[in-house]
């Protein structure tokens, strides 16, 4: 029997249709072309009494997992394309079996794993079983087969719906990031200032910390210069390190090696407007490599360059909370058209604050959305804002096409009575929100957002 040697078309999906069909012809087994495409679970009808076989089918995932094993390929819209092997056994006796096989066991949405099986009623003849060995070798030769598309694109794994922290109540994460190098999360504290690590099955371990550490509130990770920077500030949360020459006064830019967690700098803010009462909050990074922070306690953000020198980037009162005992600035991304969307807890406001000209600030019109509580926000690309409204238990899908003058909700994720802070991206599709404690159980959850 010869073996096809399936050399797909560009952007033909690895022709899922016509293996299928292949595989039909070779198994007899009656299997409907469509399977392989559809990704669904069916079962697949019963072959002929000549045989006297019966196939059954459980998959979840497309053929292509079986062809691509040595790529990913790029997935329909909403699918998820993971590599897997196939193994077949069989016997003289005519026992034979087909397993598709990941190189995970976690399938999304459904984290499962499928097998697809063939199994005999009866004893089959020694030219079946000569078939179903060449059924094998053929399989092995069909899977580095895939087609050299340049506009594949690698498809990251699925992460888990929830990653819950047991015995952690007392470490109040306030930021978080992912590093995808390192495959964990990284998570600040406001009670404890220390910053960890989080992994997928729950562990945290010790990153970093210092005695200058008195809460770690917002972090963010610059991947491409590996540097972790975290906002500090004292609001008297850490009773270990507060003291009243820092209280509402300290607020400092931490910067650490993002592979050992060594502390390379630490920059004073506060010190720029002592007489002012500070809390920095939230960081965003330019394409340079400058930093900016957020203060919600006094109207200002500041810039800190390369090399550690902190200047007061801009001073407004339009920034200043309203009233003047709530939180000010927060949550602050950097837009790749050359400048910040800043977000003010206390009513909602967002701004937008081009980088060449920061007093040239402007409110964007959110069409009358309450965004009072506005804490962590996430540029997902040039038109999509996440927004984490904290006091309202909510994060807000924002869309703009006009470059940020307006905006509107195009999806609402509900977290519930947990008070969450911030979001961080996982992966091109799959963005994480922070929890910082659940009123059931003295434990803290990052959680993936969908809508």
């Amino acid at each position: 029997m010869p073996i096809p040697q399936l050399r797909p078309r560009r952007n033909s999906w690895c022709r899922a249709r016509t293996v299928s069909a292949w595989l039909n012809t070779r198994t007899g087994t009656g299997a409907p072309a469509s399977w392989a495409e559809a990704g669904a679970v069916r079962q697949m009808p019963k072959a002929s009494s000549r045989t006297g076989s019966e196939a059954f089918i459980a998959v979840r995932l497309s053929i292509v997992n079986l062809l691509c094993k040595t790529r990913q390929i790029k997935p329909r819209p909403g699918t998820r394309v993971r590599p897997a092997i196939a193994v077949i056994s069989f016997n003289r006796s005519g026992m034979q079996r087909v397993f598709l096989r990941s190189s995970t066991i976690d399938f999304s949405p459904t984290r499962m794993l499928h097998a697809a099986s063939t199994t005999a009623r009866r004893p089959a003849p020694f030219s079946q079983f000569l078939r179903l060995a060449a059924l094998a070798a053929g399989l092995t030769t069909l899977l580095p087969a895939c087609s050299d598309d340049e506009n594949d694109e690698p498809v990251q794994p699925a992460g888990p719906a929830k990653i819950t922290v047991p015995k952690a109540a007392t470490l109040s994460p306030e930021g978080i990031q992912y590093d995808e190098a390192k495959k964990y999360f990284l998570v600040s504290s406001r009670t404890r200032g220390r910053i960890g690590t989080v992994k997928d099955d729950s562990t945290y371990t010790q990153f970093a910390d210092d005695s200058l550490l008195v809460s770690t509130i917002g972090l963010h990770l610059d991947a491409d210069r590996r540097r972790l920077l975290a906002a500090v500030s004292d609001n008297g949360t850490n009773t270990r390190r507060t003291k009243p020459a820092t209280q509402r006064k300290l607020a400092a830019l931490a910067i650490f090696n993002a592979d050992n967690g060594s502390l390379s700098r630490f920059v004073d803010l506060g010190g720029l407007r002592p007489a002012l009462a500070h809390f920095a909050n939230d960081i965003a990074i330019d394409k340079d490599g400058n930093a900016y922070i957020t203060d919600s306690l006094s109207p200002i953000i500041y810039k800190v360059d390369l090399q550690g020198t902190a200047t007061v980037f801009l001073e407004d009162s339009r920034l200043a909370a309203n009233p003047a005992t709530a939180f000010g600035l927060n949550g602050i991304v950097y837009h790749p058209d050359g400048y910040l969307l800043v977000a003010k807890s206390s009513d909602g406001t967002l701004y937008k604050v081009p980088l060449s000209n920061p007093t040239g600030l402007t409110t964007v019109a959110t069409g009358g959305q309450n965004l009072t509580g506005a804490d962590g926000l996430l540029l997902v690309d040039r038109q999509t804002l996440l927004l984490v409204a904290g006091s309202q238990g909510t994060v807000y899908r924002l869309g703009s096409t006009d470059a940020w003058a307006t905006t509107t909700v195009s999806g609402r994720f509900a977290t519930g009575a947990v008070s969450p802070t911030t979001i961080t991206r996982r992966s091109p599709a799959d963005a994480y929100v922070l929890y910082p404690y659940q009123t059931s159980a003295p434990r803290f959850a990052i959680v993936k957002v969908g809508f």
